[in-house]
């Protein structure tokens, strides 16, 4: 937390002075003083919470398909619809990481690697070590693993631990705090911009891997590649003043048809690495997708129109849905095969195929927000972290 007023100022700082403008005559900043830096503060503490809800639905999304499940049968024409709606379920993750970087910004310099551990421990490392144990002792039971033997079952619960990090949404607590460990590490190097540029590259490296497939492509295994997003995060927080008078001097026409390229770009490319049997096609380190969750972001920060999302508290739920998600979706996912089991395929008929989707997308979100709610408002809210 920011602990005085003049904390705030000195961490708000611009990227570049006004003589960094003078080869752009047109372009004229104004520094705000003490009381309108408190207030951009608090006007994109608002909006990062929208952002917050905003990706957790898109990613909500992604683990709802289930357009490959055997039960679903889609007509090859309809293969840039079905791209489409896959590229939806993959903005949400980079912004998540920038969200963290945001977060972290202005506290860098204050921890150390160990404090930063100790302090993200307490906060998401045991409810994330809460709910990974209770998902993996659901799996025993209903796998009858309990009938093994101790060492049968201690394999097995090992197997499907590991499992649930890689292959479902609890990856993204081990690349976090890995990534926050990086730049707390290199704390001295934040502002400089080679030390962005290393980051950079090492998210490039994997993105070309994508196509090259040098190692294992699956984008939950490329940890490293996620610390430029951190970085890039909190770069925005530090330079608050100078990314929100450039934000305002966008247009929105440019801003609106630049995302809308790039999320065109980002269907395209991930339909054209499926085509080339690419592991994790839709990977969210592609290069598109990158670039769409940057614009993304910004939109977000432009508008003032879904502040009203604030009312939901996503601040103090998100993480909660996040953690419970998986789980309701694995509930659920035997009622959705029988569904679509007794349905019959949707070969000519995508719409219904869509308006299915959004059923079930629109239940396991709002249960598994509910479910946060109610454990967070009860005796159980330590399943959450301090």
């Amino acid at each position: 937390m920011i602990d005085s007023e003049s904390q705030i100022k000195d961490n708000v700082t611009p990227f570049f002075s006004e003589s960094s403008f003078r080869h752009f005559p047109s372009i004229t900043l104004t520094w705000p003083g003490e009381d309108s830096v408190i207030s951009l503060k608090e006007r994109y503490n608002r909006k990062m919470n929208v952002m917050r809800f905003l990706a957790m639905g898109s990613i909500v999304w992604g683990h709802c398909q289930f357009i490959d499940s055997p039960g679903v049968v889609l007509s090859p024409s309809t293969d840039l619809i079905q791209a489409v709606l896959r590229q939806l379920g993959r903005v949400g993750t980079v912004n998540f990481f920038i969200l963290t970087g945001f977060f972290l910004g202005d506290k860098v310099m204050k921890y150390t690697a160990a404090s930063y551990l100790k302090r993200r421990f307490q906060t998401i490392i045991v409810p994330w070590l809460y709910f990974l144990g209770i998902f993996t002792i659901a799996e025993l039971i209903y796998r009858n693993a309990f009938k093994q033997s101790p060492g049968e079952i201690l394999i097995i619960g090992t197997q499907l631990f590991r499992g649930l990090i890689f292959h479902a949404a609890y990856w993204f607590i081990p690349v976090s705090v890995v990534s926050g460990v990086i730049l707390v590490l290199f704390k001295k190097q934040q502002e400089k911009l080679g030390f962005g540029l290393v980051l950079l590259s090492i998210t490039l490296f994997y993105n070309a891997n994508l196509y090259f497939q040098w190692m294992d492509s699956n984008h939950t295994k490329a940890i490293p590649a996620y610390a430029f997003f951190v970085w890039l995060g909190g770069k925005f927080k530090t330079h608050l003043v100078m990314v929100d008078a450039l934000i305002r001097r966008v247009s929105w026409p440019v801003l609106l048809t630049v995302a809308a390229a790039a999320f065109l770009l980002a269907t395209l490319e991930g339909a054209y690495l499926q085509k080339l049997e690419t592991p994790d096609a839709y990977a969210s380190l592609r290069l598109s997708n990158s670039a769409l969750s940057l614009f993304l972001f910004l939109i977000v920060m432009k508008t003032d129109r879904l502040l009203f999302i604030n009312a939901l508290q996503p601040q103090k739920y998100i993480f909660g849905v996040y953690l419970l998600h998986t789980i309701t979706i694995c509930v659920f996912s035997n009622v959705l095969d029988e569904l679509l089991f007794r349905l019959p395929d949707f070969t000519n008929g995508i719409g219904e195929y869509i308006l299915l989707q959004c059923v079930y997308f629109a239940f396991i979100f709002t249960l598994s927000y509910t479910i946060a709610v109610l454990l967070k408002n009860s005796a159980l809210r330590f399943l959450f972290g301090k």
